[in-house]
């Protein structure tokens, strides 16, 4: 008698590839995966689990206490692990809990839940996994500690609340150039922008941006004493290139903070002297285009959160000019090559 079994075949070769493609999956999750049928024994392990495949292999059929017994320790943890079990058992749902244990002369944590699956109200199997929690564990101390440091000092607080709010109206600085950053055709226009928005939202007294032309930084666009016109400077100041603080940042193309502009020989006195001073580079690729520039009458005025603040307006600033210089190009190109048709369909005509 002869049968045709190829749709068998099929059927089981569709069943083993399933099979492989299920263990794969649990055999590469980051985290720890067992399945234990109705005793508590161990049906499936994957690597994460127990990193040893002798031992992976030996654990099937076995208990935590087998375990125990074979590396001759402490059943302490095999008998927790039996308690639990027993418990998402007979409540029939997830529990979970948080293993503490050493490793490599380290304390882990791991976030360990077991999950009882019935059929037709009969344990099938359970479902255990777990989830190494460790990093945020010692995150979650050190935010306790920093916590409890917090409110042992009420003058920390208020240190750390005007910081925040100091935080807070730089990423409102940036976030008001965006509109002029994305939509703005004009770099003079948007350096005016930017420093309108750099002396309202950070209490500036002022704000300078020079553009490098030639040997020479010219300012194209103040706040401050500068400007008692509207969007118009008054006695635009030039800086030769590697004079002055400006000068001094345009030429090496790194950024500078002075608390104490009366010890700093580069210093250049424009519209009034005044006792500190930061400015950073506005560099198009690698070639610096232009230095933002801003004083104040106080010393040490300037902190690390505004340079950081001018720096990435100064790197806004240096994609948008970088991407309008391009679109002229691109323009530029467009019209050669409509007056090189616009000959040709002459030369054709004549």
């Amino acid at each position: 008698i002869m049968r045709d079994i190829t749709e068998l075949m099929s059927y089981t070769e569709d069943l083993s590839n399933q099979k492989k493609f299920t263990e794969d999956i649990l055999n590469n999750i980051p985290a720890d995966i067992a399945v234990f049928d109705n005793q508590h024994r161990y049906l499936f392990i994957n690597p994460n689990a127990i990193r040893d495949a002798e031992t992976r292999k030996w654990m099937i059929g076995k208990t935590d206490f087998d375990y125990a017994q074979s590396k001759n320790i402490d059943d302490k943890m095999a008998r927790f692990r039996r308690e639990a079990f027993n418990k998402t058992v007979e409540s029939q749902k997830m529990l979970e809990w948080v293993d503490e244990h050493k490793r490599d002369n380290e304390t882990r944590y791991v976030l360990r839940k077991f999950y009882p699956y019935f059929e037709n109200r009969k344990l099938k199997f359970v479902i255990g996994y777990g989830i190494d929690i460790t990093q945020r564990k010692l995150a979650e101390e050190e935010v306790k500690q920093y916590a409890t440091a917090l409110f042992e000092s009420n003058q920390t607080i208020q240190t750390i609340n005007e910081e925040l709010k100091k935080v807070v109206q730089a990423e409102k600085t940036v976030n008001l150039l965006a509109d002029s950053f994305l939509t703005g055709t004009d770099y003079e226009e948007i350096c005016w922008d930017i420093v309108e928005n750099i002396v309202s939202q950070l209490d500036f007294e002022d704000s300078v941006i020079y553009k490098l032309e030639g040997k020479e930084l010219v300012q194209i666009a103040a706040m401050g004493n500068k400007t008692q016109t509207r969007r118009a400077l008054k006695n635009a100041m030039r800086i030769p290139l590697g004079e002055g603080i400006v000068g001094s940042v345009a030429k090496t193309g790194k950024p500078l903070l002075i608390d104490d502009t009366s010890k700093d020989l580069r210093y250049i006195v424009d519209d009034e002297s005044r006792m500190s001073e930061v400015a950073v580079p506005i560099k198009v690729g690698k070639k610096v285009w232009g230095v933002i520039d801003s004083e104040n009458i106080n010393k040490g005025f300037f902190t690390e959160l505004h340079l950081r603040v001018l720096l990435t307006i100064s790197n806004l600033l240096a994609q948008k000019i970088a991407a309008l210089e391009e679109q002229k190009q691109k323009e530029n190109l467009q019209n050669e090559i409509l007056e090189i048709n616009a000959d040709l369909e002459q030369r054709v005509l004549e």
